[in-house]
């Protein structure tokens, strides 16, 4: 089965929510990938980029979900704040030499 993650940015949650029901659409601007699990990316993503551990993202919540889990299976998750300010400070050589340095991406 092929998965497709659309990733968007919206101003907050209930925005967020919203786009479970069709997609971001035209109203966020998106980036779409596919056949990876979204979820365990993102807590991936987190380890690498923050220093924390798997275990304490659970603990916190991490990723938080906005809306779904629904018999669909689609859901909307919000990144955390220390993700989020991670990836955002990040260039695109640290992001691309993090990640091939732990295997994340060849």
């Amino acid at each position: 089965m092929s998965i497709i993650v659309k990733f968007f940015v919206a101003p907050d949650d209930t925005s967020a929510s919203l786009a479970l029901q069709s997609g971001p659409g035209r109203a966020f601007e998106s980036l779409s990938f596919g056949n990876f699990d979204p979820e365990e990316a993102v807590v991936e993503w987190e380890c690498l980029l923050t220093g924390g551990t798997f275990e304490e993202l659970v603990e916190a919540g991490e990723p938080r979900i906005v809306a779904g889990q629904g018999s669909d299976r689609c859901v909307v998750f919000a990144l955390s704040p220390r993700l989020s300010t991670a990836l955002a400070d990040a260039t695109h050589s640290r992001l691309r030499d993090q990640l091939a340095l732990e295997g994340a991406i060849a």
